[in-house]
């Protein structure tokens, strides 16, 4: 999986770390939403469906760096690509026009619960990508990876 994240079962009550675990879960479990608590170096820019917040992140990456191809989950008209950071956001940071930086504390829905992947932006088929340096500059207050801490 991920480094530094831990798959949410049951929303916050229940937790673990070894992806292997998933599919055993699953078939125990077969209603339930499973989903990816974000922190500990991982983050989620979320865009709702539209060209608004696409280009709005267009012009923060002329500022900031040009984000990378990654990892990417798509539902109910929105998307989030995942980033590997050095400094992890507390919650939600506001970027515009309906994006939005998860951070610390956050969560994903994992497929095929309500999410699928983008084709090929699936793990396996493309690497985590790292979040250019600059875009880290848009928030505030700042959690190291080595204190952020599970909720």
């Amino acid at each position: 999986m991920f480094p530094g994240t831990r798959l949410a079962k049951n929303g916050r009550r229940k937790t673990f770390k070894d992806i292997q675990r998933l599919p055993d879960f699953r078939r125990q479990r077969p209603d339930a939403v499973f989903g990816i608590r974000l922190g500990g170096g991982v983050v989620a820019i979320e865009t709702p469906a539209g060209g608004k917040a696409d280009r709005l992140l267009d012009a923060i990456s002329e500022r900031h760096g040009d984000l990378p191809r990654t990892v990417t989950l798509a539902a109910g008209g929105c998307s989030w690509r995942l980033y590997r950071t050095a400094e992890t956001p507390q919650g939600r940071v506001a970027l515009g026009d309906g994006a939005v930086v998860l951070g610390c504390g956050c969560g994903l829905p994992l497929p095929p619960s309500p999410s699928t992947w983008l084709a090929g932006a699936a793990p396996g088929e493309i690497a985590l990508a790292m979040l250019p340096g600059g875009w880290e500059s848009l928030w505030t207050p700042k959690v190291t990876a080595t204190t952020a801490r599970w909720f």
